[in-house]
């Protein structure tokens, strides 16, 4: 009786880890961008990036690996009905880029601490760079 408890426990820890990892992925996009940009007042060198994305928070990492980071979300934005998800770029005069919005299809979308400074905007679609 004692080992069949247990079957049942572990099979529900690993039901439970892999509902877990299947949430992740689900909610996973993945970009890469051919240019530095600012995110949160961190400068992020081009490559390839995966964003993990929920209800209230959009979490960033270098496709390489490494640490993930939060960024600060300002609000949500209105749905734009967009076929594909984009991410939009600040441009300042100087060149500098700044992840400002990112807008996933039939739904409301995230906007993220920009340029604080006269702008140009940019859009890149998930997975395409820009």
């Amino acid at each position: 009786m004692r080992k069949q408890v247990l079957a049942v426990v572990a099979f529900g820890f690993i039901m439970l880890g892999l509902g877990a990892s299947m949430a992740w992925a689900q909610n996973q996009i993945e970009a890469n961008f051919k240019f530095d940009f600012m995110v949160d007042g961190k400068t992020m060198p081009a490559g390839g990036y995966v964003f993990q994305v929920e209800e209230d928070r959009v979490v960033m990492k270098s496709a390489e690996g490494g640490a993930a980071m939060n960024i600060p979300i300002v609000t949500r934005i209105a749905n734009r009905e967009l076929p594909k998800v984009k991410f939009f770029f600040d441009k300042d005069h100087d060149g500098n880029y700044y992840l400002s919005e990112l807008q996933l299809p039939g739904e409301d979308g995230y906007l993220f601490q920009g340029s604080g400074r006269p702008h140009t905007h940019v859009a890149a679609e998930a997975g395409a760079g820009k």
